[in-house]
């Protein structure tokens, strides 16, 4: 952060973190990434305090109160979720993680802020993440959970850098830090005991669902970063199909009988951890000694290349030996039923709207106008989950025009899909 100067030593240094509050309100306190209270000390390089976050105010917390523990959340307006009881199984659920990172520093804050625009921004540093909620359209309590999990696991498993250098594919690494984070935020949690074997399932098959019905699947990873912030479903593939590729690594790894996913992501974690190289060099080298043969390579390529992956019926037997299977369902592809560069136009207007389509039959009209207030694409892409928009419309008796549709954001026709059922 700008306001602190630092050393530019890359060195571990004794590092004390002061807050003057004698002339604050009653009631003001202050945290940091590292610690929280009027005076926080830790031993680390100086940069690391350009990936602090800082909060001071009258905030609240989770603990309620100060305390010198390892983890805290804290956010100056009550959001509309209960931030206890997510801070709660929060911390609950992070000890597990560092054990299993084989991390010796449990130390983790989250932050909340309100952020009046429709944003839900977020941004995850060092032992710490930041994120934001909206009145504008609220976010239920079991996204959020799913979505701070995903964010934490960030702090572990992340692609670096090959000897050489940064190659093409390493630039575009989002489906290996997005996939493994999806990939580890669903077995983790049920490997710990906080999801039942139902409910693993219920957001596993969301996962894969969202993998096959995303109308721009077909997008190689090369080209996702150039159209990553132009709207559409792009932004969902590093995620989508990061995850599938990591179950069905993990199936491959299983079945070779040598180490198993966990053993070489967790070597992947140490690498970077001493600062090593952790590239994708690396990262395929050790996939072809653990699988036998360059086939891995190919299949990292074809995954590269937007050819679909097809996971083995028995995955989750052989992985995780639960008794369910992968059967072919097809499903109905994600469509709004009006093109999806009206929510983003100015003025935003529905336009060129499908009589066919679910929105039409819901009341949408060409002309519409648009309010902020309409579902996030991430979260009505789960399946069986409602586009919900509120409209403004010359007419309607409703106060000042405004009205509100609900439909189901899905085509007429269906694409090839897969779920797990139990047999």
């Amino acid at each position: 952060m700008s306001f602190i100067p630092r050393s530019a030593l890359d060195v571990i240094m004794d590092i004390t973190i002061e807050w003057g509050l004698s002339s604050t309100p009653p009631g003001t306190r202050a945290s940091c990434s590292l610690g929280e209270g009027t005076k926080v000390s830790a031993q680390l390089k100086p940069e690391v305090l350009d990936e602090c976050f800082f909060a001071v105010g009258p905030l609240h917390s989770y603990p309620a109160s100060e305390t010198n523990g390892k983890f805290g959340m804290y956010w100056l307006e009550n959001p509309p979720f209960d931030a206890p009881a997510l801070g709660q199984r929060m911390e609950s659920l992070l000890p597990e993680m560092t054990a299993f990172f084989r991390d010796d520093d449990p130390t983790y804050r989250i932050f909340i802020r309100r952020n009046i625009q429709k944003c839900v921004s977020s941004r995850g540093l060092h032992r710490g993440f930041v994120f934001a909620w909206t009145k504008v359209v609220p976010r239920d309590e079991d996204e959020i959970e799913e979505f701070l999990i995903h964010e934490t696991i960030h702090n572990w498993p992340r692609l670096g850098f090959s000897i050489s250098g940064p190659t093409q594919e390493e630039l575009a690494d989002g489906w290996f830090n997005e996939g493994i984070a999806e990939y580890y935020s669903l077995i983790l949690p049920y490997r710990f005991g906080i999801w039942s074997e139902e409910e693993f399932i219920r957001r596993m098959n969301i996962r894969i669902s969202g993998y096959y019905t995303n109308p721009d699947r077909e997008v190689k990873n090369r080209d996702v970063q150039e159209k990553f912030w132009k709207g559409g479903h792009v932004n969902r593939i590093p995620y989508q199909r990061g995850f599938m590729c990591f179950m069905k690594l993990a199936y491959q790894l299983k079945k070779a009988g040598g180490r198993s996913l966990d053993e070489l992501i967790l070597e992947m974690v140490g690498l970077r951890r001493q600062e090593k190289p952790h590239g994708i060099t690396i990262w395929l080298a050790m996939l072809e000694v653990e699988l036998g043969g360059p086939d891995s390579v190919t299949e990292y390529h074809s995954m590269s290349n937007a050819v679909p992956i097809i996971l083995p019926s028995d995955c989750l037997r052989v992985t995780e030996d639960l008794e369910w299977s992968l059967r072919r369902e097809d499903q109905e592809e994600f469509y709004l039923g009006f093109p999806e560069d009206c929510l983003r136009d100015k003025p935003a207007v529905v336009r060129n709207l499908d009589p066919e389509s679910r929105a039409a039959a819901a009341g949408v009209r060409n002309g519409d106008l648009i309010t902020p207030q309409y579902s996030f694409f991430v979260i009505a892409e789960r399946w069986e989950r409602t586009f919900d928009m509120i409209v403004r419309r010359s007419g309607l008796d409703s106060s000042e025009g405004f009205k509100v549709l609900s439909w189901s954001p899905r085509s007429r026709k269906k694409v090839e899909s897969y779920q797990f059922i139990q047999e």
